[in-house]
């Protein structure tokens, strides 16, 4: 009864332990400067992970590829999608026609589901500067202005952007020789929702391979 009791508390602390990840907020953050370049990094319970400035490294073979990495990609169906020779084995299989169908069909999936998951989302924090220079700094200016100002008010709207955590700063400046850009944005997203993303589009592809059978 006492070891009953002990993988009992044990499995309910394993439950409670899923529960409170799945509820936690993730945040995917976008970063670029005229220095460091683009950069996607996600931030969960005040821990950042991602890209970082590139650094010059000597090549190295390839390793291959795990069992269970190849199974994730089988499963969420972007095993063909990943490699070129994952490309060609895919066509070689299945032909041309039905990889290009799968493809497409994969891709509207992805697609509603961002959506969905867009629904979801919201932004804690946004700051844009765009400085545009040279030439066409007229050109340049009223350009940025046409696609940022439409693109916040709807980070506003739809992905609940409070004015506050706002900062947008668009000038245009003759003088300089070329313009810069600069961002800084965070999108909110609970694990749970993320998960549920990847399990639908698994269970997507798992019953179209019965279908097939």
């Amino acid at each position: 009864m006492v070891v009953l009791k002990i993988i009992g508390w044990i499995l309910a602390s394993l439950t409670l332990l899923l529960a409170l990840i799945l509820m936690l907020s993730a945040d995917l953050l976008l970063q670029s400067d005229g220095i460091e370049g683009f950069r996607v990094k996600v931030r969960v319970l005040g821990l950042t992970f991602g890209s970082k400035p590139k650094k010059e490294k000597r090549k190295k073979e390839k390793k291959p590829e795990s069992a269970f990495v190849r199974s994730i990609k089988e499963a969420l169906g972007i095993s063909h999608l990943t490699d070129a020779q994952g490309a060609r084995e895919a066509i070689e299989k299945k032909g041309l026609g039905e990889t290009v169908t799968e493809t497409v069909e994969l891709f509207m999936l992805v697609l509603d589901r961002v959506i969905w998951l867009v629904k979801r989302c919201r932004v804690p924090y946004c700051r844009i500067t765009a400085v545009s220079g040279g030439e066409e700094a007229a050109l340049d200016y009223g350009i940025a202005c046409a696609v940022l100002y439409p693109l916040t008010a709807y980070l506003q709207e739809k992905m609940r952007l409070k004015p506050k955590k706002l900062k947008l700063q668009l000038a245009c400046d003759h003088a300089r020789e070329q313009g810069s850009f600069e961002l800084d944005l965070a999108v909110r997203v609970r694990v749970i929702h993320a998960v549920r993303v990847l399990l639908h589009i698994v269970k997507k592809n798992l019953e179209k391979e019965v279908e097939k059978e």
